[in-house]
């Protein structure tokens, strides 16, 4: 009896054992889901500063305080992929008599693709903005503070490939975080600076000034032509770069641009390179802060991006049509069609019909407003101005959710 008491007693360990680790896994998971921060608690955990970037009264000699104070939350973000191996190898893994004719799977001699990122801290506990294309593919992430000498294992939050924005997550409390201008402010001609690890320079700082705003897929498509990108330039239509002659390269990516006050302005992507030249030859191009903020909130909140949605197929208005129309400036969009069941045919659209504004704003052409809808929150209630024949109509509209290969305009 005493040795079936035993047996019992050895085979209910195991079971019992195993009970107890679940539910400390189960208290685990759902203390972590509790601590998730929501849209507004993401929110309140920036450092925003959106006064405008005034005019200095003297020559400056220096921007030491405005490299200071940013550059302790300016991180260095190294990524390894490994192979993907074929499930067939699997198998033969430890057996080298097989595994020397794939070299290129074998974890022995081929570790990885290693990656070279920036990037920079906006909340305290450990929240990180990067571009997409930094961690993109990533089995690991390691964030380094050069100041600091100190390196962290990092797991992405949420990215959004439209955009180019990443948010990673390290574990970590009463982090130095960056300050965030409002970019709706700045100004060609504001001194900018390119904070990041260039070829893995820790730390490197580089200074020009904002070249142009607004550079998109369209206005840029000459400039591709002829020349080589480092990066990523996509077709999304979600485009709206700052264009700086600051010095980026490869390993800047992520990393901030910051005003002279050492506010962030942008994210840096991408760069223009001439002919065989793989360096910086002064065309940078960075994603102003505002839309990576509204990039960031989304991410946060769920991994996710909700653009929003109405409906139509168009172009934008030329000056041929603008004349012929009776319009002084060829500022607009033309609906070419309404899609059946939209938010744009619940609203009345119809096609011919010139968007002029949305929400008292002037349309320039089809990016501004593919931009300007997709940046909008599903549910969102907007105001059009249409001009219909030669009568302009007011059209409200409430915004609807993306969906796959919706026409997202």
């Amino acid at each position: 009896m005493a040795r079936l008491s035993y047996r019992v007693d050895v085979l209910c360990r195991p079971i019992v054992l195993g009970l107890v680790v679940s539910v400390v896994l189960w208290l685990a998971g759902a203390a972590a889901a509790e601590a998730k921060p929501t849209q507004e608690e993401f929110r309140k955990a920036l450092k925003l500063d959106g006064s405008v970037l005034a005019d200095a009264d003297s020559l400056q000699l220096s921007y030491a305080e405005a490299v200071d104070s940013v550059s302790d939350a300016v991180v260095q973000i190294n990524s390894l992929m490994r192979p993907r191996i074929p499930r067939q190898l699997v198998p033969y893994l430890d057996d080298p008599r097989v595994m020397r004719f794939f070299p290129q799977y074998d974890p022995r001699r081929n570790p990885g693709q290693t990656g070279l990122g920036s990037g920079f801290v906006v909340t305290s506990d450990g929240y990180i903005i990067t571009n997409n294309h930094v961690v993109e593919g990533a089995d690991e992430l390691e964030v380094i503070f050069p100041s600091r000498e100190e390196s962290y294992p990092a797991v992405i939050v949420g990215r959004d490939p439209n955009t180019e924005v990443a948010l990673i997550k390290i574990d970590a409390e009463n982090l130095p975080v960056a300050t965030l201008a409002d970019s709706s402010k700045i100004r060609v001609g504001d001194v900018a600076l390119a904070i990041g690890s260039p070829m893995g320079l820790s730390g490197s700082v580089t200074m020009g000034i904002v070249s142009a705003l607004g550079r998109d897929t369209a206005t840029l498509g000459s400039a591709r032509r002829g020349s080589r990108r480092s990066g990523i330039l996509g077709d999304s239509g979600y485009e709206s770069f700052i264009q700086t002659d600051a010095a980026i390269n490869s390993g800047n990516s992520g990393g901030p641009l910051v005003d002279g006050l050492g506010r962030v302005i942008g994210v840096n992507t991408f760069i223009f390179t001439g002919g065989a030249a793989s360096g910086n030859i002064g065309l940078g191009f960075a994603i102003p802060i505002n839309m990576v903020l509204r990039v960031a909130w989304d991410l946060a909140d769920d991994g996710q991006v909700e653009r929003g949605y109405l409906g139509i197929d168009m172009v934008s208005l030329t000056r041929d049509i603008a004349e012929m129309v009776g319009l002084p400036q060829p500022n607009g969009v033309v609906v070419r069609g309404v899609a059946e069941d939209s938010p744009a045919e619940r609203a009345g659209l119809r096609r011919s019909d010139i968007i002029l504004r949305v929400d008292g704003e002037v349309v320039e052409d089809r990016e501004a407003l593919r931009m300007r809808i997709g940046n909008m929150q599903p549910g969102q209630d907007t105001i059009l101005e249409v001009l219909r024949g030669r009568q302009i109509v007011v059209v409200p509209a409430r915004i609807g959710k993306s969906e796959g290969d919706q026409w997202v305009e």
